[in-house]
């Protein structure tokens, strides 16, 4: 399987070069935030459920007898 040679932009300034790494390097901030968020988010609430002894309920559901 011939390997394929990965095509970079040609850029005619410095300032087109430094808009573009300023364009990634924000995008991937973005994601490494999203991510980060989600990682912590999940981890409280995993934390929370252990510290809870009774079940937990979302969304205004209760046990009806």
């Amino acid at each position: 399987m011939p390997i394929k040679a990965r095509k970079y932009p040609v850029f005619n300034s410095d300032q087109e070069l430094s808009d573009f790494l300023l364009s990634n390097l924000t995008d991937s901030l973005k994601q490494s935030i999203k991510l980060t968020v989600g990682i912590m988010v999940k981890a409280e609430m995993e934390n929370l459920r252990k510290e809870v002894n009774e079940k937990l309920s979302f969304n205004g559901y209760y046990e009806r007898t």
